[in-house]
């Protein structure tokens, strides 16, 4: 019983204190400071956080000296469009934007692509349908890429091919799907 009344004196005090405490904490900010953050949260640049600070700054005009303008490099001799410009100005980067990330363009040179035609023209074809990024259907055989293939090109080392009548397709063997195509 003695334990039950200086637990509930103690929880009284706790209280008692901490309405005390938060009743200061409304008192702490100066008048100007408190009209100062009701201006900001109610005008209408602060209201709700719509206003970004950086879209009330002005707007200069262009400058020889910037590296970039709309995402392009600004230097002598630099490509006009690079992965760097933004895909709303580059046809180019708006098309690769919306390819997925397996469907990116295999980094062959002309001659290597060429190679790889030639060492796997005698394979047989097979009636396989499918295009880059989409898993090949299960009846199709992969066939392994020649040594002499991945020894020369690195780039096609972990790849496995599909010779159909007007391509070959190169497929990652582990989950059978199409990463690149090279036409006949």
């Amino acid at each position: 019983m003695l334990a039950l009344r200086f637990c509930l004196a103690t929880l009284a005090i706790v209280v008692g204190l901490g309405l005390a405490v938060a009743q200061q904490g409304d008192n702490l900010a100066s008048p100007q400071q408190k009209n100062e953050q009701e201006k900001a949260q109610h005008g209408d640049d602060g209201r709700a956080g719509t206003t970004e600070p950086s879209s009330q700054t002005p707007t200069t005009t262009r400058d020889e000296s910037w590296v970039f303008e709309n995402g392009r490099l600004n230097t002598p001799g630099a490509p006009a469009d690079s992965q760097t410009v933004p895909s709303t100005i580059s046809e180019r980067n708006a098309a690769l934007d919306k390819l997925p990330t397996m469907a990116f363009p295999l980094p062959f040179t002309d001659e290597q692509r060429q190679r790889i035609r030639d060492a796997v023209s005698k394979a047989p074809v097979e009636g396989a349908n499918a295009r880059a990024a989409e898993l090949l259907p299960g009846g199709v055989n992969v066939r392994e890429l020649p040594r002499q293939i991945t020894d020369q090109i690195p780039a096609a080392r972990n790849l496995g091919y599909v010779r159909t009548a007007d391509k070959i397709l190169l497929i990652s063997p582990s989950n059978r799907i199409v990463v690149g195509e090279i036409t006949n």
